[in-house]
């Protein structure tokens, strides 16, 4: 290998290394009443790159069925080989910008490297560059279109589902492990209810006459929607979108804030109205948010600035503000307004003041307060920004109180507990462990503003409940205690594990059965079952509580070969793998004929009589009288009850053979006597 080729293979490994580790498909899934959509996505940009050429296999798992988890779920390949629609994509380009953006991800042109040494170090660069690109862009269409995706080989939609049944699907990789090992994304779905999706909430509007700032709620919303559009309407006219596109979160994941914020510019004496709905990954829009009023009219708008302030030995705050004396004659008066946030909520707390006022006195201050000053020209108020003053603090909140949790069967958390009533709260945060006495970790990234909070934890590992604990913040971070504790009991989704036989006898009629129990502690029973010869079906024999480890069969049959094997079942039903299967064979029992077997012809009535003798035995069902003519076959005459001892018929020719078979009350027979009749 020449040096340059040695170099370029080199720079390329380095560069694409970190994404060849093992990985995991991500996957989610939408249920409506008839149809299921799934959407995936592959975890990076090589791995991106290989499952559009290998393609993805989907499968679903039928795991319950009319509200009876299955003891074996039912396997079903809906599409082994899933890729890229690229005639799909070509037929849309024209018309659809979302399918244009992927057509070019997936299938536009490159470039190859060429023998200019220095040229292609850089390309080499490049062309990891570009391939993150490729898969960014590919993604992002994906997600602002469900069409999209599934033409993109990352959305299917499953029409061929049941209302009683519920489904586990799982969306693997075809690229072989030799070239990339790539981990298997999964879902559950578990109920057809479809519940509406929710209306934003929290919206308000800032305006200064030529911009308006819109924000709304973000974090209760971030796992429904991932992008919004935007509907203006101008002086009572009909609403429309602001832009073709829908709006988006650019916002990186680290520190993320509380509130979207969209700024938008507005025409001078015009009324505006605002409006918004989100749309989901499955291309769903939900309902409109409230709609909010801008209206933007010229008025006098000097910047009003407080300066300074001092607090007095009696705990008094003195605010101080400038504003040109050249300028009083453009306002009407000064006010003074205080909010316990920065955009919180503003309450006067002195107004009509005089134009030459630039002080004021706030006798009963809170603890931590936030002042602006305004001032009244034209009917209308210019405020001031917010100013701080915070008096002495160490007193921290009260601990949150009653706090609950409900999580539901795929590892979402819902926490709710009672508002804290300080007046400088600035928020809380949420602490979890899987143990109540040791340390609790936080999961709150910052600090919340509400009384709620949604977690997600895993439920495919043995930790069997996880707790939960709040504290409150004031806005000088003083912390409270913790909450009281409260405890999660997860849903059991996981199997016990499965029973082993360890011995059995056999001692007559009797199967003795011993088994080692399920290591897993959460076992309510045994349940026991039993194959007979050639029989296919499986037959429960019983079942057994969680303490047992040794069962006793009395077989009706003997002279037989039986399968033996037993389930575990825990305390939410579900059941294990099997215990390996056993075979045994029953031991021979002896069952005698009658005996003293005699016969006598009655030439006048031409009959033949048979008659036996037995010993009396309850277990005697009856008796198989057999004929067979000169040198002909047995053949079976009839049958009688095992009450009788003899039986007569007509007496047809010479050189009759007769036999007779004893039957018992559990299956089995004698061997047949057999008398010649001279």
């Amino acid at each position: 290998m020449s040096r340059f080729s040695y170099i370029l293979t080199l720079l390329a490994v380095l560069i694409f290394s970190g994404a060849y580790a093992q990985e995991e498909l991500q996957m989610l899934g939408k249920e409506g009443e008839k149809e299921i959509l799934l959407r995936w996505a592959p975890p990076s940009p090589a791995s991106w790159e290989l499952l559009n050429k290998y393609g993805y296999s989907l499968v679903r798992y039928t795991v319950s069925r009319d509200g009876k988890i299955l003891s074996t779920p039912e396997e079903f390949i809906i599409n082994n080989n899933l890729h890229p629609d690229s005639v799909a994509l070509g037929k849309n380009i024209d018309t659809d910008d979302e399918a244009a953006v992927a057509a070019q991800a997936i299938y536009g042109d490159g470039f190859q490297l060429s023998e200019n040494f220095s040229n292609d170090i850089m390309q080499v660069v490049n062309k990891a560059t570009e391939l993150e690109q490729r898969y960014s862009f590919a993604l992002f269409v994906a997600d602002q279109s469900f069409n999209v995706a599934k033409m993109s080989g990352l959305a299917y939609t499953d029409n061929q589902i049941k209302a009683n049944e519920k489904y586990l699907y799982r969306i693997q990789s075809n690229v072989p492990d030799s070239i990339m090992q790539i981990g298997y994304g999964k879902v559950y779905l578990t109920s057809r209810e479809v519940p509406p999706l929710p209306k934003p909430t929290g919206i308000k509007e800032t305006s200064n006459g030529s911009s308006v700032m819109i924000r709304w709620d973000k974090a209760l919303f971030d796992k429904v929607y991932n992008s919004y559009y935007i509907e203006r309407s101008e002086n009572g006219g009909a609403f429309g979108q602001i832009f073709d596109l829908p709006y988006l979160n650019t916002e990186s994941s680290a520190g993320q804030s509380e509130y979207f914020y969209f700024s938008d510019s507005i025409n001078v004496d015009n009324k505006y109205a605002y409006r918004l709905r989100g749309k989901t990954p499955f291309s769903e829009l939900g309902p409109y948010s409230d709609t909010v009023i801008v209206e933007a009219n010229i008025s006098f708008d000097y910047p009003v600035n407080i300066t300074s302030h001092s607090i007095s030995k009696a705990g008094a705050v003195d605010l101080n503000w400038v504003f040109p004396d050249s300028l009083e004659v453009f306002i009407e008066q000064f006010q003074v307004e205080r909010a316990t946030a920065a955009s919180g909520d503003y309450t006067i707390i002195k107004k009509d003041l005089s134009v030459n006022r630039r002080s004021y006195t706030d006798t009963t201050p809170l603890s931590t307060a936030y002042y602006r000053v305004a001032y009244l020209s034209n009917n209308k108020l210019k405020h001031s920004f917010p100013y701080l003053v915070q008096l002495q603090d160490s007193i921290p909140p009260a601990p949150p109180k009653n706090l609950t949790a409900v999580i539901d069967t795929i590892g979402n958390v819902t926490l709710k507990w009672d508002e804290n009533t300080e007046a400088d709260l600035l928020g809380y945060k949420v602490y979890r462990s899987n143990f109540k006495n040791s340390e609790f970790g936080e999961v709150t990234t910052a600090t919340i503003g509400h009384n709620t909070f949604i977690d997600s934890i895993r439920l495919d590992n043995l930790s069997k409940k996880i707790y939960y604990k709040v504290e409150a913040l004031d806005n000088r971070f003083n912390r409270s205690e913790y909450s009281d504790w409260v405890e999660v009991t997860k849903p059991d989704i996981l199997p016990p594990t499965k029973p082993v036989f360890t011995d059995y006898k056999v001692k007559g009629d009797s199967v003795y059965l011993t088994w080692q129990r399920s290591w897993s502690k959460d076992v309510k029973q045994y349940v026991l079952y039993r194959k007979e010869g050639n029989i296919n079906n499986w037959l429960q024999l019983n079942s057994v509580d969680s303490k047992a480890s040794n069962y006793v069969d009395v077989l009706k049959s003997t002279n037989q070969e039986y399968e033996y094997t037993l389930v575990a079942v825990d305390s939410s039903n579900n059941e294990s793998e099997p215990a390996a299967i056993i075979r045994i064979a029953s031991e021979s029992k002896s069952y005698p004929p009658v005996s003293n077997l005699k016969y006598k012809i009655d030439n006048v009535s031409k009959t033949i009589t048979l008659t036996w003798k037995y010993e009396p035995n309850d277990d005697i069902e009856g008796f198989r009288i057999y004929r067979k003519v000169g040198d002909g076959k047995m053949g079976l005459l009839t049958t009688v009850g095992g009450q009788n001892k003899e039986f007569t018929e007509d007496l047809i020719q010479q050189g009759l053979t007769y036999g007779i078979m004893t039957l018992y009350s559990n299956g089995a027979h004698s061997e047949i006597l057999i008398l010649k009749a001279n």
